[in-house]
């Protein structure tokens, strides 16, 4: 974990995503992490959800000129080093961002997209207005962190071992996103591998598996980690192993946790 005086002033970050009433993702989780990291929390809600450990019961958007209200109130105020994005619930909130990343606020601004297409048990949560409108958005983006679903959608491209991981990630890169990190967690093997290419070079990083049905979450967290250590000017292939050391231990800390019925969140006090 990076410490920071607190005596002076944190680096700022933003999130701009949904709220999981069960809190085991979304802004909630996204704010815990940033505070594990020493660095100062802003948020922009997309959407407010109905959901627990094994159910989303529903969800409720905000609307287009709400989100961009947010965004404008927070940055004329704070000085964000870094944002990230997660569930954006339709494919009129995805264009708010572009815009806002194109002639608004966030021009210049580090970006990690987080884009929240499929569930961690597969299941889809947004539709083809929405796949188009994220790869519209590529051009905008520092670093994509899509799971193996997400990234078979962006890319069209059919994931099943790490060479098609790697062709998704050309895909994506040259379809704008200047990175990309394909998340490998569905992906069968003796180890978990993601893998980040930049439009240079490939790097892969592995970590053992962590035997707990507790992973609701995990995907916001590396994001908001890397987030987290790029506000605070950390470059990227330094964020990301750093992240993932995060989220393993994390992931480590609750897997003996019986919080719900379902998938239950992780351990973000562990590190402190």
């Amino acid at each position: 974990m990076v410490v920071k005086d607190i005596r002076s002033n944190p680096d700022v970050a933003m999130t701009i995503g949904g709220i999981d009433t069960g809190g085991g993702a979304g802004v909630v989780v996204d704010l815990r992490t940033f505070f594990s990291f020493g660095v100062f929390g802003t948020l922009c809600v997309s959407a407010i959800t109905a959901q627990n450990t094994f159910e989303i019961t529903g969800i409720q958007s905000v609307d287009e000129a709400f989100l961009m209200q947010q965004i404008d109130t927070v940055t004329k105020d704070f000085k964000v080093k870094a944002f990230k994005s997660g569930m954006l619930a339709n494919s009129s909130l995805i264009q708010v961002l572009e815009n806002a990343l194109k002639s608004g606020p966030l021009v210049g601004i580090p970006f990690i997209c987080d884009p929240v297409l499929v569930a961690s048990n597969g299941t889809p949560l947004s539709g083809e207005a929405s796949r188009d409108a994220y790869v519209s958005l590529l051009p905008q983006v520092t670093l994509l962190t899509p799971n193996i679903g997400e990234a078979q959608i962006l890319s069209g491209i059919e994931i099943n071992s790490i060479d098609e991981m790697k062709k998704a990630a050309e895909s994506l890169v040259s379809l704008g996103a200047r990175s990309v990190l394909i998340k490998g967690g569905h992906l069968k093997g003796v180890r978990a591998t993601d893998i980040f290419f930049d439009g240079l070079e490939f790097i892969l990083f592995e970590a053992s598996w962590v035997e707990t049905s507790n992973t609701h979450g995990t995907g916001c967290t590396l994001s908001a980690a890397i987030t987290a250590l790029v506000a605070k000017g950390i470059d990227l292939t330094e964020a990301i192993p750093m992240a993932k050391t995060y989220v393993h231990s994390a992931l480590n800390g609750a897997k003996e946790w019986k919080l719900g019925l379902g998938h239950g969140p992780l351990d973000h006090w562990q590190s402190l």
